[in-house]
């Protein structure tokens, strides 16, 4: 099976799940990081090796391959994986069959294996860094994760997810109208999970009890300078005042939802204006508060 999206769209998260639901869930799931493995030890990492079988292998050693026996092996980026290591991953795949390294002896393995990449493997191939053969084996099942952007109800869940992964994380709970807010947020989430669980790491901090409101929820989340603010982009015909009005209102209303306990004095003070200067802009676009 090979999972295809951008980088940090839950491909990892999908492998973990694909492996719970089926067959092989209660045993070992067992993830290798392609990017992450050391040149020239690729093959020891994956297949194991015996005592001597290089410098510096004072003790035979398990490989990630034996490590997830009746299991699954989830390979991340995948692409990164070295070409000269590439047709012994077809072997496994097509023979089920490995050797550790420094060891003849051919052993079986019954593993499941699930691949993932964010690259276009098609051109890989085309441009000879990626072996025809080993792509067309995994493309047997092939599964787009789509970016965030285009599955925007599955925000409240995913980060559900993000927010259960540590201990005080469990205990946080959002409002309703924070998750229709998260949900309905213009915002095109380029870091994909990364930014959800950025923002459950900070949720995980927060001091407040009750259920998380909308308005701290949208001012712990980062979002990159030159995003649009709600209402998306507008008709140039309207000329450049209308526009920059229309940018204006909307960062004031993002600050006034983010920031809903300041005081104007505060909240000046952070959008480094005086205090009658936003009065006034306030009054302008019917934001005025008490």
């Amino acid at each position: 099976m090979l999972l295809l999206g951008e980088s940090g769209t839950g491909k990892g998260i999908l492998a973990r799940v694909i492996h719970s639901i089926g067959p092989r869930a209660q045993q070992p799931f067992v993830t290798v990081f392609c990017p992450s493995l050391e040149k020239g030890m690729v093959e020891a990492e994956l297949f194991g090796h015996r005592r001597g079988a290089f410098t510096g292998a004072v003790a035979d050693r398990i490989g990630k391959v034996p490590a997830a026996e009746q299991g699954t092996l989830f390979l991340d980026e995948i692409g990164e994986l070295p070409l000269d290591i590439q047709p012994k991953l077809l072997r496994l795949l097509q023979e089920r069959t490995y050797e550790p390294l420094g060891d003849a002896k051919e052993r079986r393995a019954d593993v499941r294996v699930i691949a993932a990449t964010n690259r276009d493997l098609e051109r890989e191939v085309a441009e000879g860094r990626f072996r025809r053969d080993l792509f067309e084996r995994l493309n047997y099942v092939p599964v787009r994760v789509p970016p965030l952007r285009e599955r925007l109800e599955d925000l409240p869940l995913l980060l559900r997810h993000a927010l259960d992964q540590n201990e005080a994380g469990r205990w946080i709970e959002l409002a309703p109208e924070a998750e229709r807010a998260l949900v309905a947020l213009d915002f095109a989430w380029p870091g994909n999970m990364r930014h959800l669980e950025q923002l459950a790491a900070r949720l995980s901090m927060r001091v407040g009890a009750g259920p998380v409101e909308p308005g701290e929820l949208l001012g712990l989340l980062d979002r990159p300078r030159g995003t649009a603010p709600a209402g998306g982009a507008s008709d140039l015909s309207s000329g450049l005042p209308s526009l920059v009005e229309e940018a204006e209102r909307g960062w004031l209303e993002q600050a006034l939802r983010s920031y809903p306990d300041l005081t104007r004095a505060e909240l000046a003070g952070r959008l480094k204006i005086s205090e009658s200067a936003l009065y006034k802009k306030l009054r302008q676009y019917g934001l005025a508060r008490g």
